[in-house]
């Protein structure tokens, strides 16, 4: 069986968070002071380090390496400005459009798609000179993205993306991400453009490894997820400060053996104002899952950058790096 949708799934909804305060220490919310932030939405850059359970991949464990960058050269969307408290669980929104509290990746029809070449560089510890990522170019059908199978994420005809899907199991695999390392990518004219993976830690509940038994009935106040606990530098709105998220993710339907398997985030959960190491999710949302689902948990380096297409038009591009496990969990009585 193969997987070709994970973490990003949930963490495209990161970006939802609206602009905050002075204080970087408080979590005011992403994006503030960030190059791109304001901006029309212009593309991403994802690269991603994913433990997957054996229930999901259809032997043992295995640990995945993602990475794309995909991007947008029309208008976009603006940048949501609605934001849950810290703390809350929230849902996410799976019809995008414009100033959508929590949507998925806003894949806008009418785009005109920035083109960097044939090829772009990424490098990073361990292939310091690099390594090309083709361009693919997708026909009448479209494209996927990373969440290959994911219906919200079907890029239009003339869509570019590069590396992609298919790209990554075949020429990624024997790269080695490191936690809390820097990597590069290089988008000739456009920039260049370093980002940090988050740091290593020990996913709650052995998520990525063992399958997880969610209880139907939660403790009074919810059911509680706890992890040792990693402290954030005074550096909120930078490329090395990380968020911790645990997210609900539903299947699409019945699983078969011979069934790509994809999901739909439905819920996201990250700690309250300051804090680390714990979520709680309410019953409400726990009898809103169905019996059978996904559950991932991870931390994730988000910057915005501000990047000028071909067209001369800046835009944001979301800079992402992602440590995370997903397992298949169950309710139990």
């Amino acid at each position: 069986m193969k997987w070709i949708s994970g973490c990003a799934i949930a963490i495209s909804g990161l970006t939802a968070f609206g602009c905050g305060g002075e204080d970087i220490r408080s979590f005011e919310g992403y994006g503030t002071g960030m190059p791109g932030s304001g901006l029309d939405v212009g593309g991403e850059i994802m690269l991603e380090k994913v433990h997957l359970s054996g229930g999901l991949t259809g032997s043992g464990a295995v640990v995945q390496n993602w990475f794309h960058v995909m991007q947008m050269g029309g208008a976009g969307y603006d940048a949501p400005t609605a934001a849950p408290s810290p703390g809350e669980c929230y849902e996410f929104n799976h019809t995008p459009g414009p100033n959508d509290s929590y949507p998925m990746w806003q894949v806008n029809d009418e785009a005109e798609w920035s083109d960097f070449g044939a090829n772009i560089t990424f490098s990073g510890p361990g292939f310091e000179d690099g390594i090309d990522v083709p361009r693919f170019i997708a026909g009448p059908e479209g494209q996927q993205d990373n969440r290959g199978g994911n219906p919200n994420r079907l890029l239009p005809e003339g869509s570019i993306i590069y590396g992609g899907p298919q790209w990554q199991y075949e020429n990624f695999q024997d790269i080695d991400v490191e936690a809390e390392a820097e990597y590069v990518v290089d988008l000739g004219d456009a920039g260049t453009f370093n980002f940090f993976m988050p740091r290593a830690y020990d996913f709650p509940l052995n998520i990525g490894t063992e399958e997880v038994e969610m209880p139907r009935t939660a403790p009074d106040g919810g059911w509680e997820i706890t992890w040792d606990p990693l402290l954030n530098p005074d550096t909120l709105h930078s490329k090395t400060h990380d968020f911790t998220f645990v997210t609900l993710i539903q299947f699409p339907g019945e699983i078969g053996p011979d069934q790509v398997m994809t999901g739909t985030a439905r819920y996201i959960c990250q700690p309250a104002n300051g804090e680390d190491g714990r979520v709680v999710i309410p019953q409400s949302i726990i009898d809103d899952m169905p019996d059978a689902g996904i559950i991932q948990a991870g931390r994730v380096t988000h910057f915005m950058e501000a990047l000028e297409g071909p067209d001369g038009v800046e835009r944001r591009f979301d800079l992402y790096a992602i440590y995370c496990s997903l397992s298949s969990y169950s309710k139990v009585d």
